[in-house]
């Protein structure tokens, strides 16, 4: 049976951040953009949730900062670092960076996500959700069709342009060929805490040297809280108390929520 085709003049596959953003920035300037995602949205993705000053700029200048405000992000506009050994320093954005990048802002990516993939839907752009790609066919250097499947079956795209935005999802890259070898990864976890004792507009990182990975997919920290993790998280040896948002790799973020 011959498969359905589709012809997009630019095909984006992922529609996080990076996807969304390219595809509202196309859309705006008049291409015709599909957008295809593995997920349906809302979806939730665990990561330390953080926008840096820089991205803030960024959303500003993609007129999209007043729809995020809408959902009450935090508003970071200070940041600490604790060596492993104990020294400290403590700083406000706006004593370093350029006047557009006063603060940051923490906003889990299931709101997040959503709102940049519907600014590039209001732009012109189209989405697909629930579409796993199965195959991206090359041509020379380009990439000629793609093979996608949906609850309604196979299809496929065949794009004048293809935009490939699938960020730490590097299954598709390898199978396909465009990542040779397999990066470093890391694994992190995050959870939400109320009623800590700490500033509401502050970053905290923590350099921890000793750590060790919790199989179970949760780490138990010092205090007795537990911290839910998709997947597996890193426990550390130091006696950090949790706030906040926490993404545990090598070091700890950790800030609180008003």
């Amino acid at each position: 049976m011959e498969l359905q085709t589709l012809f997009p003049e630019i095909l984006v596959i992922g529609a996080g951040p990076g996807g969304a953003a390219a595809a509202w920035s196309l859309a705006r300037d008049g291409h015709d953009v599909l957008m295809i995602d593995r997920s349906e949205f809302p979806r939730d993705k665990t990561c330390g949730d953080g926008l840096t000053p820089m991205a803030v700029s960024t959303l500003r200048s993609m007129e999209v900062l007043n729809k995020i405000a809408e959902v009450n992000p935090s508003i970071i506009e200070r940041v600490r670092m604790v060596g492993p050994f104990g020294a400290e320093v403590d700083l406000a954005f706006r004593d370093y960076m350029p006047d557009s990048q006063h603060h940051a802002l923490v906003l889990p990516r299931e709101a997040f996500d959503d709102i940049l993939r519907r600014h590039a839907l209001a732009a012109g752009a189209s989405f697909m959700g629930h579409t796993t790609v199965e195959e991206i066919e090359m041509a020379a250097d380009r990439v000629n069709r793609v093979v996608a499947s949906s609850p309604d079956g196979k299809f496929v795209i065949e794009a004048k342009q293809v935009v490939i935005a699938v960020g730490a999802n590097i299954g598709l890259l390898r199978r396909c060929g465009f990542l040779k070898h397999k990066p470093l990864l890391i694994r992190a976890s995050r959870g939400y805490f109320s009623g800590v004792d700490m500033p509401a507009n502050r970053y905290d990182f923590f350099l921890i040297m000793s750590y060790y990975l919790a199989m179970d997919g949760s780490s138990q920290l010092e205090t007795g809280e537990r911290i839910s993790a998709q997947g597996s998280c890193l426990r550390f040896g130091a006696p950090i108390k949790p706030h906040g948002t926490c993404w545990m790799v090598l070091l700890r973020v950790v800030h609180a929520r008003p």
